[in-house]
């Protein structure tokens, strides 16, 4: 399923790293978005959200929800406009379906005649066999869950100085947007540290924090010169955590 800044071309090397990490501890990824790191995390895995009609997708998709093979303009426009008739189809529309796997930003289409509703399907099928719903999903914000302890730790969060994406949808009862305050996330990083070995992707972080893995990836943004812009994916941990952490042991 496509999802902006999903971790679809690196997703596979960040979870190798992770479970090398894990020795028996519990994974509980914060910002689960399309799950392409979570699908190869192994053991026990908590997979959190703040989007409820994603997580509402995924609580049906364990149950054996079918989802659709095709949608049509017409379909797509009655689905963003009645998103609660069906909470988990507007989640897999709402992101599989439309312009940059942004949620109901416009039905996507191109001049192939891409099937973006099948290949949204084939996609959940295939993190499907690699074990991504064998988790328990909770819709929630991420400081919701500051109180863990004694987990490995996987934050995926809207990065800085890229566009955060305004989901327009409700949460608890309120309007929830992602208007993220960065200074904040970090400093709430440092706070989950002290329990749990937090694992960060983003392109920079504070420098009490030092990058463990880095990657070149193509963005889905074209360069004024054409073809795609590059940048590094990084992989951050707190700096004293990461030192404390060597022989993996179980953090209370």
């Amino acid at each position: 399923m496509r999802y902006f800044g999903g971790k679809g071309r690196v997703g596979k090397q960040i979870a190798q790293i992770i479970n090398a990490k894990l020795n028996s501890r519990p994974f509980l990824s914060l910002f689960t978005g399309a799950g392409w790191v979570e699908q190869y995390i192994e053991g026990d895995k908590t997979l959190c959200d703040a989007h409820i009609y994603l997580i509402q997708m995924y609580k049906a998709l364990q149950n054996g929800y079918d989802l659709p093979s095709s949608i049509s303009r017409e379909e797509y426009t009655h689905i963003k406009n009645n998103m609660d008739d069906d909470k988990a189809l507007s989640g897999f529309v709402g992101f599989a379906c439309s312009h940059s796997g942004k949620f109901f930003r416009g039905y996507a289409s191109d001049k192939s005649g891409r099937n973006y509703a099948l290949n949204g399907k084939n996609s959940m099928l295939k993190k499907q066999q690699n074990g991504l719903l064998n988790s328990l999903f909770i819709n929630c914000d991420y400081r919701e869950m500051l109180g863990a302890k004694g987990h490995v730790i996987y934050c995926d969060p809207p990065y800085k100085n890229t566009e955060s994406l305004d989901y327009k949808v409700k949460y608890k009862g309120q309007d929830f947007n992602t208007n993220f305050n960065h200074d904040v996330f970090w400093e709430n990083m440092r706070f989950l540290s002290k329990h749990n070995l937090v694992f960060i992707s983003e392109y920079e972080a504070p420098s009490d924090f030092i990058c463990v893995w880095e990657q070149a990836v193509k963005s889905d943004m074209n360069a004024k010169s054409g073809g795609k812009l590059s940048k590094l994916e990084r992989l951050f941990v707190l700096e004293n955590r990461w030192l404390n952490d060597e022989e993996g042991e179980v953090i209370e």
